[in-house]
């Protein structure tokens, strides 16, 4: 172009400014919800070696949150909040015995969409669904049915549904002009345990025989309180526990390699985090269920393949709240929310996350209701040798201001922690830090009135003998949907 052509397309605007960068196109996203991962046993959050070899990897080269935290201690209201970016407090799920994600709120996968996204969600937990609302805004979510986890194996539902396989094929098809999401929810580390042919994380010299009678025992994932199972048992429990984290970890390094394949010449950021931990004897506990303790909402949060951003390992408090804002940030679709932090600040504002567990019991879709029923039974029956004194009935929440924690409870004191010195929540500081635990139960108690938590605890349950314990076995429950 002649350079005095040049000067007068320059003068009035039509002509590119000298040395303006190109416009980036948005990156294609995935985030991975691998189901109850505490973040303990991750090996580069402390865990044991070789549990997570390739979530490590992703680690070692992208942002590595020390302090994440879930909002719930299970599955729907952790979810919720993971598509949604609300607390809550402001999406219900898991409140009052609501399970199902309200059609006000705009999800994830619809404003990516409206941005130009092609979506995709596959998940091995089956409550994580078009029937519980998770599949609005995707183009393709597949799911395990309800219908076929409604006896006691679940392990056979889960793996006839291939994750691996069905993201691969939707990869191939899908529009190849188009920046892609994905969401993956991984399932294998959530009870009940499978028992592997090679499990590196058992009891040196446990066999097969003794593992199967611990996975397959009358009272397994269920008795707790003053029925917990000896130390023997918690660590064979805990190694089949850790090799269903590796399972889980060995199906993300293919996913992550399809995904580097299909953005092959483009920008990929992965996140990979959980939504709730798991007890494993903490407390007299096994599961997720009755409790808000660190265990359970204590979550690795890695973010991998930021742009411009480099490998870091942040210790500022962060909420799972935070990666929808962020997700869409990176997408060049800001909305309202909270982004999370790309390296450390001293100065950052002290923050309050809070977190909470409903015992109201579950108002459910239809057509899930008989498949939730039979699992509430279950959830119910885990408590019967737990006496009324135990804080495990009736609602629960938590205000964590790091390093300190209040737990609130409507059956039992309320108790204070500084998890900076105490991670397993041992010592109640309540009486050393009046002023403390005052100010963070006024914001507990803002979160209670907002939630209509206001009603007078519940009388709890009466104790009972062994012979109504044994009367109330629920034959054929349903494992691992919660």
């Amino acid at each position: 172009m002649p350079r005095s052509i040049a000067l007068v397309l320059a003068l009035v605007g039509l002509a590119p400014a000298c040395g303006a960068p190109e416009p980036t196109a948005p990156p294609s996203l995935a985030l991975i919800v691998i189901d109850t991962l505490r973040a303990d046993a991750v090996s580069s959050y402390g865990g044991p070696r070789r549990s997570t070899p390739n979530l490590d990897r992703l680690a070692a080269k992208g942002l590595v949150y020390r302090q994440a935290y879930a909002p719930a201690p299970w599955t729907l209201p952790s979810h919720a909040t993971l598509l949604t970016g609300v607390g809550p407090a402001e999406h219900g799920v898991g409140l009052h015995g609501r399970m199902a994600l309200p059609d006000t709120l705009t999800t994830l996968a619809e404003r990516l969409s409206e941005a130009g996204y092609a979506t995709a969600g596959f998940s091995e937990n089956p409550v994580v669904s078009h029937d519980f609302g998770f599949a609005r805004g995707f183009d393709h979510f597949g799911s395990v049915p309800l219908e076929d986890v409604s006896a006691r194996d679940r392990g056979s539902a889960t793996r006839d549904f291939d994750a691996v396989a069905r993201i691969g094929a939707w990869l191939e098809r899908r529009p190849p002009e188009k920046p892609f999401f994905l969401f993956v929810n991984l399932f294998d580390a959530h009870d009940p345990y499978e028992l592997r042919a090679m499990n590196p994380f058992l009891p040196e010299g446990t066999s097969p025989e003794r593992a199967r009678q611990v996975l397959e025992g009358p009272g397994r994932m269920l008795e707790m309180c003053r029925r917990l199972p000896g130390e023997d048992t918690l660590a064979v429990l805990r190694g089949l526990y850790l090799g269903d984290v590796a399972a889980a970890d060995a199906k993300l390094r293919e996913i992550v390699e399809l995904l580097q394949t299909a953005a092959a010449g483009s920008d990929l950021v992965t996140v990979v985090t959980s939504d709730h931990g798991e007890h494993l004897g903490e407390h007299r506990l096994l599961g997720h269920e009755f409790s808000v303790r660190n265990v359970l909402l204590h979550v690795p949060l890695v973010v991998h393949g930021l742009p411009g951003v480099r490998p870091a390992t942040l210790d500022t408090p962060v909420a799972l709240a935070d990666v929808p804002a962020s997700l869409l940030s990176w997408a060049g679709a800001p909305g309202a929310g909270r982004s999370l932090p790309t390296r450390n600040d001293a100065d950052a504002d002290p923050r309050t996350l809070l977190a909470a567990y409903s015992d109201a019991a579950p108002v459910t879709p239809d057509r899930a209701r008989p498949v939730v029923e039979l699992n509430s039974r279950k959830i119910n029956q885990q408590r019967v040798w737990c006496v009324g004194a135990e804080p495990v009935f009736g609602d629960m929440a938590t205000a964590i201001r790091a390093p300190h924690k209040l737990i609130w409870y409507q059956n039992a004191p309320a108790q204070l922690y500084d998890l900076s010195e105490d991670p397993g929540e041992q010592r109640d500081r309540i009486a050393e830090r009046p002023a403390l635990a005052a100010e963070l139960s006024r914001e507990l108690d803002a979160f209670r009135e907002a939630v209509g938590w206001t009603g007078e605890a519940p009388a709890p349950p009466p104790e009972r003998d062994s012979e109504d314990v044994e009367a109330s076995r629920v034959p054929g429950y349903l494992d691992g949907v919660d």
